[in-house]
């Protein structure tokens, strides 16, 4: 889908003004690359690169932009400044006003980068993993990270969860018959005793054993 030059410019700004780049690949080009900037006739005057776009007036129009950030993070090796990792903080529980789909896509797209570790630290940093219903899965995300199948990370991510809450989770995020019944099939293969170190543990082999059951946002609690 084509959007406006005005639109990609204030992201191109945004990106510049909020995030650092310590490779040598300019933070224009990440934007750019980043939006997929197509040509228009533009309406009306062009934003003034002095003026960035507020991370806060991003986040509150569009709260799915957090998860945005989070990965772009790592997709282009940036490195979010104080001023971003604020708003997200202040503007996590927005999160929850965004339609299950769209919050399913940019994990899903997250968890299928390379490495995803830096933004699923961003989710952590910024208490959105909470919102998420996932901050059980805090003290294990450098592992997640290392996995190598989206599906094992997934299911990594859930694992401190019961099967009700991650049936739950996958329902509410609107994810495929197919991809609920595969990641419960994942966590019951790769379940293990209370202090089992998940970095011991191959996500994507079969096994038997169980882990401790966490309560998570993602589920009310029990009358």
């Amino acid at each position: 889908i084509a959007m406006s030059l005005a639109g990609a410019l204030i992201r191109v700004h945004f990106v510049k003004a909020h995030f650092g780049r310590p490779s040598a690949v300019p933070a224009t080009v990440a934007a750019l690359l980043l939006v997929g900037v197509a040509t228009a006739i533009v309406p009306r005057p062009l934003p003034s690169p002095g003026t960035p776009l507020d991370p806060a007036i991003s986040f509150t129009d569009d709260p799915l932009r957090m998860l945005r950030a989070a990965r772009f993070i790592p997709r282009f090796d940036l490195v979010p400044n104080t001023e971003l990792l604020a708003s997200a903080t202040e503007l996590a529980g927005r999160l929850d006003i965004v339609s299950g789909e769209r919050i399913h896509d940019e994990i899903e797209k997250l968890l299928a980068l390379p490495s995803p570790g830096s933004g699923l630290h961003f989710l952590l940093d910024t208490g959105l993993l909470a919102v998420l219903g996932l901050e059980a899965a805090a003290p294990t995300l450098d592992a997640v990270a290392a996995l190598a199948t989206p599906g094992g990370r997934r299911a990594a991510l859930l694992l401190a969860l019961s099967d009700d809450q991650i049936a739950e989770f996958l329902s509410n995020l609107r994810y495929s018959k197919a991809d609920r019944r595969s990641t419960l099939r994942i966590v019951a293969g790769v379940r293990a005793p209370a202090g089992h170190d998940i970095d011991a543990v191959d996500i994507e082999a079969p096994g038997t054993t169980v882990v401790p059951h966490h309560r998570s946002r993602c589920q009310a609690p029990s009358a």
